[in-house]
């Protein structure tokens, strides 16, 4: 199993403004990271929205989007933060009987393994329009519990593992598992390098203010540690204009280091870092 580090996904539309990062989706994911991203996105929203009730139920779903209902990453020092997609997978194994919910969460590539756990008392969502609960009728909206609703696979409010992954390749809910190409493993390779370089950039910088991302992307000292790493940053203007298919694997524009240092300054791994690491460098710039 290939796992591909840092895909953001951006929201559009009522959402725009709303991403979301998944650190650790392995090449084999059956649901299309857009799908989950969007309901995701839209929980952020609904959470922004209503961030000045203080009701239990706010509370709740604070504490199921920050720890429980999303299976990439959650935990990046067990598997990978693949521990909970593990866990998904053998829920889809053969005769294997599935609440509603549980297929449900599985259709939109949330943390199923959890629901009855740490997900507490999570609605069945079968039935008319929820009144009142604004994170379960977005639930609710989406086309894979609209499907499910109407589904005759769903008996006495369960559905068997086959026939829900028929019901999914029915609609398209899950995806053909994509084959490694090498330009994801050399972007991935990119990645590691950026972030080792830049940690080790930071331990030995004497400098008393503070590094942002365009400062970073220009600065020499870190350009040459890429380039002794096996990463160029391309720098003249004839080279910074190659087509991308002109170019060597390993060369990237100074574009593109502001796109990995985004990508990396927003990830989990960044805020596990030292704080006097850190707080070299201005996350917002």
């Amino acid at each position: 199993m290939s796992i591909q580090r840092i895909i953001i996904h951006e929201c559009k539309g009522y959402y725009k403004g709303y991403e979301h990062i998944f650190e650790c989706v392995d090449d084999n994911r059956k649901v299309d990271i857009n799908t989950t991203g969007d309901i995701i996105c839209r929980i952020k929203k609904n959470l922004d929205f209503f961030s000045k009730n203080k009701s239990k139920y706010l509370q709740d779903w604070n504490n199921y989007f920050k720890y429980h209902l999303i299976a990439d990453g959650i935990n990046p020092h067990i598997d990978k933060g693949q521990f909970y997609v593990k866990k998904n997978y053998e829920l889809l194994k053969e005769n294997k009987l599935l609440s509603y919910n549980e297929a449900l969460f599985l259709l939109l590539g949330l943390n199923a393994h959890e629901l009855g756990r740490s997900i507490k008392d999570f609605p069945v969502l079968n039935g008319d329009e929820p009144i009142a609960k604004p994170f379960e009728l977005e639930f609710w909206r989406t086309k894979q519990n609209q499907e499910l609703k109407q589904s005759v696979f769903v008996v006495d409010g369960k559905i068997t593992s086959e026939k829900l992954i028929e019901l999914a390749k029915e609609n398209n809910f899950f995806t053909t598992p994509k084959k490694s190409n090498q330009k994801t493993v050399q972007k991935d390779k990119n990645i590691e390098i950026v972030k080792t370089t830049l940690v080790n950039f930071l331990k030995q910088s004497k400098s008393k203010s503070e590094y942002n991302k365009n400062s970073l992307k220009q600065n020499a000292k870190l350009i040459n540690i890429l380039k002794d790493n096996g990463l160029i940053v391309i720098e003249t203007d004839m080279d910074a204009s190659k087509k991308p298919i002109h170019r060597k694997s390993n060369e990237i524009t100074p574009a593109t280091l502001y796109d990995y240092l985004t990508a990396i300054l927003k990830s989990n791994w960044w805020t596990e870092q030292d704080k006097p690491i850190q707080n070299k460098v201005k996350n917002y710039q």
